[in-house]
């Protein structure tokens, strides 16, 4: 990774946030975020060590204040589009040669901003994340997906699972993967395949390859035990037709009224005109038909001397008159309620191996158009949905119910216990949470996904409802969009075998050479032979002019700012230090030799970050003690605040007071931070594994929240 002097982020919200503890993973990095006030961004962005200028950004001033003038890139990430592009055109004024990545919600508008502004990356937070959710409701084994070329390409995707569930055991690995059409990167772990090496049947393989394939060799899932049906969300049984009647004069009383109080008139007006004209019933029913539809009196009408029964006929007109205008009011707005209904309404689907989507945002409109690309059935759930979505139910090419997609009655309509998988991407992550309770209430195993932008929750449904996947939309993007800033064509960021990679695209003769080749994984070309395809190459000679290329680039390793030297590296003795924990006791990190140790350093107790990372190794804490290792947190808060934070959220091992910064320089976390032009140090969250015999054994020098968890007990448990 190419260091850069400086990097200005431009933006308020989560995905900003992200980007800017991305870049400051990489060493050498600075970063500053400009932005309006926010006092919780202040706390935050110290915590690890980035620049903050607290102005409005379409400001020349503001943007000069923030270093634009010396700036590599600016990153222009807020959810305004105008505003997106307004900024970085001024930056581009100030800086003629300063690199722009922006954000674009339009991703039309986007591609044309790229093809005529040189230096320029134009991204989108659901176009990247969509792909994501898709690959994983149709392969629960798929970790990651993307389409390559970007608007134009294939679907692709990465799974992991046993060789015998891609139907591949007992076949060469160059047999495998032309029966995958993609490439098979890993077994048992090693990346290092012999292309006529062969597969055992438990070998666990990583696969990259178009995600209909991985679809279509995903072993079926045989359930080995009836679905359970619960009965508040049993179908409830259909109404006889009196029911229905009572019902609809229930909930229409005006309207029945009037009806009864016509039919009333109706038969009085037979009966008189039967008694005073001597008619038949027959014929006294016909003449009051045509008077009252005012279609008569060729052939019968009243004589002249009975103006009472004259009288009588006007009222029966004026009364058929009102009838049938309110007749045709009424049927018209059933005709156009039945069209709806068709249409877009709530009403059972009778479809089944459908994909159900909840919701169809920015997100959802991209899993929704993916889906159709791979020719699934998909019925949408969407409270409040616009023309695009509304255009396509009218076209057939999705099943549209305008409803609230949490109630019980909405799902009851949508089959669910058919369904392929269920996709919740609304804008409320408890709502997502809640369709996906109510369709795991009903299909105890179809796969389902949920949009969920609060990363710690994200980790709690994962932690707690393991039938749940969930992903956050800013949790996928920053990575890639990080090394955007230097890196143009980076796609998104995976990690198996212990290494980190960049998923980066190129052309043909802009891939890279040797001697960076041999660390690089060739995935494929898109080729533009026709309509063009997705070819999977095991060399980068394999690739043609105006090919374009797609590789993973393993990350290089982190550095850091530390003051007072760098961070300790594995093989170094655990240091001969300690400090009080939250409850005043005092605790040295060496009297903890013979058994496993975690230390973990974190910025500040009861902070957003910190606390997902603490209670994520309170969970874990159970299958670390299994695993003969204890746990220590260390901060710079006093002994008070780390007790009420242990206290708040239930922390069940000790937290270190490290007040004067013993524990953090021996280890060397601490980093020099500069917000509102001051200069400070803080603490770089990290992690520390020491073996029994007091040795650092793996160190995690910059650590991202999200399943460092589980990747610090795999650590342990392989120690």
């Amino acid at each position: 990774m190419s260091a850069v002097s400086l990097v200005v982020v431009v933006g308020g919200d989560l995905l900003a946030m992200r980007v800017c503890e991305e870049l400051l993973a990489a060493p050498g990095q600075r970063v500053t975020l400009l932005w309006r006030h926010v006092e919780e961004h202040v706390e935050k962005l110290c915590s690890f060590g980035c620049g903050y200028v607290a102005r409005e950004a379409d400001d020349y001033d503001a943007l000069t204040e923030a270093g634009v003038a010396e700036a590599s890139a600016i990153m222009v990430l807020t959810e305004d589009d105008r505003l997106n592009l307004q900024v970085a055109l001024k930056a581009r004024d100030l800086n003629p040669t300063i690199r722009l990545v922006l954000r674009q919600f339009n991703r039309t508008l986007g591609r044309k901003i790229e093809q005529n502004l040189r230096d320029c990356s134009v991204i989108s937070v659901a176009a990247h994340s969509a792909p994501a959710f898709v690959g994983r409701a149709l392969d629960p084994s798929c970790f990651y997906a993307l389409q390559f070329p970007d608007l134009d390409g294939v679907q692709l995707g990465f799974a992991q699972r046993p060789a015998a569930e891609f139907g591949v055991a007992g076949i060469t690995v160059r047999a495998a993967q032309q029966h995958v059409c993609g490439r098979v990167l890993a077994a048992r772990g090693a990346a290092e395949l012999a292309s006529d090496a062969v597969l055992r049947g438990d070998d666990e393989l990583i696969v990259f390859a178009p995600v209909e394939r991985l679809e279509a060799t995903r072993s079926a899932v045989v359930r080995t035990a009836p679905v359970p049906t619960l009965p508040p969300h049993a179908p409830r049984p259909q109404p006889g037709v009196l029911r229905r009647l009572r019902e609809t004069i229930a909930r229409q009383p005006i309207l029945s009224r009037f009806v009864a109080a016509v039919l009333a008139i109706f038969v009085l007006a037979v009966v008189y005109f039967a008694v005073t004209m001597h008619y038949d019933p027959i014929t006294a029913f016909y003449f009051v038909a045509t008077t009252f539809t005012s279609t008569g009196y060729g052939d019968l009408h009243p004589e002249r001397d009975q103006p009472v029964a004259m009288l009588v006929s006007n009222a029966v007109m004026f009364t058929g008159v009102a009838a049938i205008g309110i007749f045709i009011a009424v049927a018209t707005a059933a005709l156009t309620r039945a069209q709806f209904n068709a249409m877009q309404g709530l009403r059972r689907i009778r479809t089944a191996g459908h994909v159900l989507v909840a919701g169809s945002g920015n997100v959802g409109t991209r899993v929704i158009g993916y889906l159709l690309d791979l020719g699934k059935q998909v019925v949408v759930i969407e409270m409040k949905p616009d023309s695009g979505v509304i255009e396509m139910s009218r076209a057939r090419r999705i099943e549209l119910l305008t409803g609230d997609a949490t109630r019980d009655t909405t799902l009851d309509l949508c089959n669910v216990a058919a369904a392929r998988a269920v996709v919740a991407v609304t804008d409320s992550d408890t709502a997502n949470l809640e369709v996906a309770l109510g369709a795991l209430a009903r299909n105890a195993g179809v796969p389902v996904v949920v949009r969920v932008r609060d990363e710690a929750f994200a980790g709690s449904i994962a932690r707690q409802f393991e039938a749940i996947e969930s992903y956050s939309p800013a949790a996928l993007a920053a990575p890639a969009f990080a090394v955007l800033a230097h890196s143009p064509g980076t796609r998104g960021r995976i990690a198996f075998g212990e290494v980190a990679y960049d998923l980066v695209e190129r052309g043909a003769t802009e891939g890279p050479q040797p001697p960076a080749a041999e660390d690089c994984i060739p995935l494929g070309v898109w080729r533009n032979e026709g309509t063009g395809r997705f070819v999977p190459v095991d060399t980068f000679r394999e690739a043609e002019p105006f090919d374009r290329l797609l590789f993973l680039a393993p990350l290089g390793r982190s550095g850091s700012g530390q003051r007072g030297g760098t961070v300790l590296e594995a093989g170094t003795a655990l240091p001969d230090v300690g400090a009080k924990d939250q409850d005043g006791n005092d605790v040295r990190l060496r009297d903890f030799k013979g058994r496993k140790l975690v230390v973990y350093f974190y910025p500040k107790a009861d902070t957003p970050g910190c606390t997902a990372e603490s209670q994520a190794f309170r969970d874990a804490k159970r299958d670390l003690d299994a695993a003969g290792a204890a746990i220590v947190g260390v901060s710079r808060d006093d002994v008070a605040a780390q007790k009420r934070f242990a206290e708040k959220y239930g922390l069940n091992f000790p937290l270190l007071a490290d007040t004067e910064s013993v524990i953090c320089d021996a280890f060397g976390v601490i980093v020099e931070k500069n917000m509102y032009g001051k200069k400070s140090v803080g603490i770089q969250r990290s992690t520390f594994l020491a073996g029994p015999d007091g040795t650092l054994a793996k160190v995690w020098p910059r650590v991202s929240v999200e399943g460092h968890d589980k990747a610090v007990l795999e650590a342990v448990r392989s120690l």
